[in-house]
């Protein structure tokens, strides 16, 4: 009788210990499962701080603009050739659209204006066509400078004039145009030209905190001395070597200034729009029994 109790206390501890372990891990299961639930996550914005639940808040799907014309997903945003279409680009909040969110597409990221939590963007890159020289010279009048003997100091809005450079016909402005400011890699010019080969002269005037300028320190990047000697021909180069007239072994100290804005700037970022083998304001060739 006694081998009879004994029994079955072992089956009822037995028991209880099975029910208790099945209520434990059912509950670290649960609590597991539900974990990813409670998690809240947040997302730096430019108009505040919306703190989310992942499983909730899918933010950003992308497209991007193919070469058949047709949109296909993307998981990173294009740095460059492309520009965010704003018309279709578009927010919603649950099934209806958010139309007073603001889209601003810069330097490879995306800046979005929203406030609200469950908000979803969906944006769409287009291929960015350049337009041609042709295309751009086109809406211009061409213009006549008559002598170069004074100041050229007119108006001359929507006209530019025209001649030949060693790779074929050329525009430029001159005057007092207004119309050809342009701004790049987070910078305002001011347009020159447009070259014989297509290619676009620029000049810089003004970084994104001073606003386009036109006269004053605001439209330098610094100041710098064109080289630290002056005693010896080679000196007057953009490079220069010590015994050739033509040399490229040393950087000028401009060329150093320089070097170092682009650099500092990050315009590298836009080295496929730069064309790095042009000539400027400093060619220079020796005359018979010179140096």
């Amino acid at each position: 009788m006694k081998f009879k109790v004994l029994k079955q206390s072992h089956l009822k501890r037995n028991i209880l210990i099975g029910i208790m372990m099945v209520a434990i891990i059912s509950t670290i299961l649960l609590n597991f499962t539900r974990a990813k639930y409670r998690v809240t996550e947040s997302i730096p914005l430019i108009s505040g701080t919306i703190n989310y639940k992942p499983y909730d808040f899918k933010m950003i799907a992308m497209y991007q603009e193919n070469e058949n014309g047709e949109y296909e997903n993307i998981d990173i945003i294009p740095t460059s050739g492309y520009i965010l279409n704003t018309e279709k680009s578009y927010c919603k909040i649950g099934n209806e659209r958010e139309d007073t969110v603001s889209m601003e597409y810069k330097d490879g990221k995306v800046y979005i204006g929203i406030n609200k939590k469950g908000t979803k963007c969906t944006l769409y890159f287009d291929e960015l066509n350049a337009p041609t020289m042709q295309e751009i010279i086109s809406n211009y009048n061409i213009g006549n400078r008559g002598s170069f003997d004074n100041p050229f100091i007119q108006s001359t809005t929507k006209t530019v004039f025209t001649t030949t450079d060693w790779t074929g016909t050329t525009y430029y402005f001159a005057g007092n145009p207004t119309d050809n400011w342009v701004y790049f890699g987070g910078f305002y010019w001011r347009i020159i030209r447009i070259n014989g080969d297509g290619s676009i002269r620029m000049i810089y005037n003004g970084s994104e905190s001073t606003g386009p300028v036109t006269t004053g320190e605001q439209t330098q990047i610094g100041t710098s001395s064109f080289n630290n000697n002056y005693n010896r021909s080679e000196y007057v180069g953009f490079k220069y070597t010590l015994g050739e007239q033509h040399g490229i072994e040393t950087d000028s100290a401009i060329l150093t200034t320089l070097n170092n804005w682009y650099l500092t700037n990050k315009l590298v970022n836009y080295e496929n729009y730069i064309e790095n083998n042009v000539g400027f304001c400093n060619d220079r060739n020796v005359a018979s029994g010179n140096s």
